[in-house]
């Protein structure tokens, strides 16, 4: 891992755990969101910061976008990971993420997890 990734890494203050292509460790997405959110709740343009996920300029994240930017901060996170991770933040069941579900997602302090409809990982097998 160089060293800028390193650091982004420690200033997230998450554990970099690596899981096996196809599985998924949920602590380790729910650690990954909880990072997200204090890597950029002080942040004062999000919206910036979701453009820099955005790199298709599409308007919304894709799970692959996902897995990329936090490939790019040094975090090892898998498929179905970022596609779980998509699962969460996806308030309205469209398989992306919005801008305004990206500001939730940051904004909240609500833990996703628990509170995430077990059916929307339905899609998750179909990759």
């Amino acid at each position: 891992m160089n060293a800028e990734a390193e650091n982004e890494t420690q200033l997230v203050h998450l554990e970099n755990k690596v899981t096996k292509e196809g599985h998924v460790n949920l602590i380790k997405v729910q650690e990954l969101i909880r990072a997200m959110r204090r890597r950029y709740s002080t942040r004062n343009n999000v919206s910036h910061i979701f453009k820099d996920w955005d790199t298709s300029s599409k308007g919304y994240l894709e799970p692959e976008d996902i897995q990329s930017m936090l490939t790019k901060m040094g975090l090892n996170v898998n498929k179905k990971e970022a596609g779980l991770m998509l699962a969460v933040i996806d308030e309205n069941g469209d398989q992306r993420v919005s801008l305004n579900e990206f500001l939730d997602l940051v904004f909240t302090h609500n833990d996703p997890i628990p509170n995430m409809n077990v059916d929307t990982l339905a899609h998750l097998d179909e990759n």
